[in-house]
């Protein structure tokens, strides 16, 4: 690992930005030196160098996650936070209205989406709750203790999270999950089991076992709409 020119820096926060190492600047460097890179967008041999390389980093990436294109789209942003907000502003958070950003009418009732966070999540996540509430979402906010009780639980309800099978096919209603891999401030892992648990309908089973207007008796848990 490449140490900062003041030796007396110790440098900890990878969490937030690792600092590059030797190799990587050497290969990033024999890698300009000996190549021409163009616009991805534009149509000339430096062009196409760019393209495939992007091409190939992201097959990579769809190998190691052993999945492909056709399952899932991958996009390169500037980072998490860029990510995250990419994914506030473009999700549908009502069911067949796909311009709900610009829509400033209130959702009817049967129609409110709803946001779903664990408190040991990313900062960036917490930005979401503004989209989510300017288009009438219910937001819940889960402690880790008992996330792992209701995933320990779940039964699964009829709610949409963008993905249909045999006990969801016609929802009712629209929601968002959230959640870290891994915490990294403890380090615990959360179970990857819980997306699947989502995508079979968990989120409608939240609501309607914890409305809003409850949240003062739901130990671990935070509502706010």
């Amino acid at each position: 690992m490449r140490k900062p020119k003041d030796e007396s820096i110790t440098y900890v926060d990878h969490a937030a930005a690792s600092l590059y190492s030797k190799k990587q600047l050497s290969s990033i460097f024999n890698s300009l030196n000996s190549s021409v890179y163009g616009n991805p967008h534009s149509r000339h041999l430096p062009s196409e160098i760019v393209t495939q390389s992007i091409d190939a980093a992201r097959n990579r990436i769809f190998e190691h996650f052993n999945t492909s294109s056709e399952d899932y789209d991958l996009i390169f942003t500037s980072g998490a936070t860029d990510a995250i907000k990419i994914i506030a502003n473009c999700f549908c958070w009502r069911l067949n209205d796909s311009n709900n950003i610009r829509n400033q009418q209130e959702p009817e009732e049967e129609n409110r989406g709803v946001f779903v966070y664990t408190q040991e999540n990313h900062t960036s996540v917490l930005g979401i709750r503004e989209a989510a509430s300017k288009n009438g979402a219910d937001i819940y906010s889960l402690l880790s203790s008992k996330a792992y009780e209701i995933f320990k639980e779940s039964k699964g309800s009829n709610f949409y999270t963008g993905v249909l099978n045999e006990t969801n096919s016609e929802p009712s209603n629209i929601g968002l999950f959230a959640f870290s891999g891994q915490c990294n401030f403890s380090g615990e892992k959360y179970p990857l089991k819980w997306i699947e648990n989502v995508h079979s309908g968990l989120l409608g089973q939240i609501c309607e076992e914890n409305p809003m207007n409850d949240s003062n008796k739901i130990e671990g848990m935070f509502c706010r709409n």
